[in-house]
Parts: structure tokens; C-alpha cells; sequence
């Protein structure tokens, strides 16, 4: 029984306090593509948060040497970029060195800015508290790519 209140209790604190749409395009718009991936950036002039959302696919190509009948092919694979978009985050600031997010729940500190530990560069170090999901889903008869900023508590 203590283990059952004990997942209750982890399920409950880990519940999402809110999700936010802040890109969606249709997939006729976009290059064909393989993989999304997206990451929390920061503008540090404007100290404006924003999600950097790419799209890949696999190319393929075959590598070949020597002379026509003694020929040694191998192949080369690689992900190739084919969209990229800076997706700004409403209300998703850098004060200080903390990147804060103030919604309808109150502020949540996303990230903190600091540096690298081996090449000293500048970097996020993500709370955990807000996160960025991209999926593929069909919306109205057409395939949709749509970006989430989800908050968690």
C-alpha cells in the first residue's frame, strides 16, 4: 500500500501544468523528412528564449574507387538537414542567467545559462520543468508538423 501512495504521489508531482502550440505548418508546405529534432536556445542581445526546430532526412550515396573492373564501392550515409526554424516562445525571457517562462501558472525557471565544463562555451543547463515536443499528427484531413512548449510542475 505504501508503494501504491508512494507512485501516486511521484505520477502526481510529475503532472504537465500546461502545454503551449507555437508552430504548426502542414506537411505539403515542408521538404520531405525523416526525423525532427528540436533544442531551447537564447538570444542574448534581446534576451528572447526561442525552440530551434529541425527536420532531417537520410541521404545516400555510393563511394566508389579504383579502376572499372576492379572497382570497391561502399556506402555513404548521412542526415541531412532540410528545415530549420527559430520558433519564438512567448513570455519565455533571460533574466539574469535564468531562463524564465511566466504563463498563466506563474514563472518556472527553464534553464540556467552558465559554460561548458571542457570548452567553456556558453550553454543551457535545462531544469527539467519545461520541455519541447514536436510531433507529426493529422489535423483536419492534412498531415500537420506542430511544435509544443510544455511546462511541467
Amino acid at each position: 500500500m505504501k508503494k501504491l501512495f508512494a507512485a501516486f504521489v511521484f505520477l502526481s508531482q510529475v503532472a504537465v501544468a500546461g502545454e503551449l502550440v507555437v508552430f504548426e505548418k502542414a506537411l505539403s508546405e515542408l521538404p520531405i523528412f525523416q526525423t525532427t529534432d528540436s533544442m531551447f536556445q537564447v538570444n542574448k542581445q534581446t534576451s528572447e528564449g526561442y525552440i530551434r526546430l529541425v527536420a532531417s532526412r537520410l541521404q545516400r550515396r555510393r563511394l566508389c574507387s579504383g579502376p572499372a573492373g576492379e572497382r570497391d564501392c561502399l556506402p555513404d550515409l548521412w542526415m541531412e538537414a532540410v528545415f530549420a526554424e527559430d520558433v519564438t516562445v512567448p513570455d519565455l525571457r533571460l533574466e539574469g542567467d535564468k531562463l524564465i517562462y511566466r504563463g498563466p501558472m506563474g514563472s518556472i525557471e527553464c534553464a540556467t545559462l552558465g559554460r561548458s565544463r571542457v570548452l567553456r562555451r556558453p550553454t543551457l543547463f535545462l531544469s527539467g520543468a519545461c520541455q519541447s515536443k514536436e510531433e507529426v499528427l493529422w489535423k483536419n484531413g492534412v498531415q500537420v508538423l506542430q511544435l509544443k512548449f510544455v511546462t511541467k510542475e
